[in-house]
């Protein structure tokens, strides 16, 4: 026991005398909790969405003006219009855009009628941080709405949101409310 009080106190003299040592051990434990703080938390802020809007209806119109103000006050992701969902998914492929939320052209008649209407989300894969951020966000815009959650594999049947993942290289299936009529591109 004494030979190891003898080790520690020869240790803690070295430290004492040497500055350098010592602002190391207090600094570098500092920055490490900085950095990767950044890289393993936070909030998604300002994502390139893509909505194309098929159907101009009230419904329709009611859903893209809370996209726009999930855009203002969160700022978690900024909607960019889109006429072509082929253009919208082009540029999803290319980087410029983190997803696409598509709503198709009998949303408002299917609204109105209170037959179980979709809007579909395409979302870029190659970040899972970003994609989960984005589906939980887009999510919550359609449960703000008043339609059900996101039916995914995992969740049971009660969906009235479409997901579908990209990447550059592959497309997973598409999700959909029976996986009967699910299909893969």
């Amino acid at each position: 026991m004494q030979r190891m009080w003898a080790i520690i106190e020869r240790e803690l003299r070295r430290f004492r005398r040497s500055p350098a040592l010592i602002i190391m051990s207090l600094i570098m434990p500092i920055v490490q909790l900085v950095v990767l703080g950044y890289a393993f938390g936070g909030q998604v802020k300002h994502l390139k969405v893509g909505l194309v809007d098929q159907d101009h209806g009230v419904p329709a119109v009611r859903l893209h003006e809370l996209a726009n103000a999930v855009g203002a006050n969160a700022n978690t992701f900024d909607t960019i219009s889109y006429s072509d969902l082929g253009d919208a998914v082009t540029d999803l492929r290319d980087g410029r855009l983190n997803g696409v939320v598509s709503i198709p052209p009998d949303f408002s008649r299917r609204e109105l009628a209170k037959e179980d209407p979709h809007v579909a989300l395409i979302e870029d894969n190659t970040d899972a941080f970003v994609s989960a951020s984005l589906g939980a966000t887009v999510d919550g815009l359609v449960s703000a709405y008043g339609a059900p959650t996101i039916d995914d594999r995992r969740i049971p049947h009660t969906a009235s949101m479409w997901s579908r993942s990209t990447h550059t290289s592959r497309t997973s299936s598409t999700c959909c409310r029976d996986r009967s009529s699910c299909r893969s591109s």
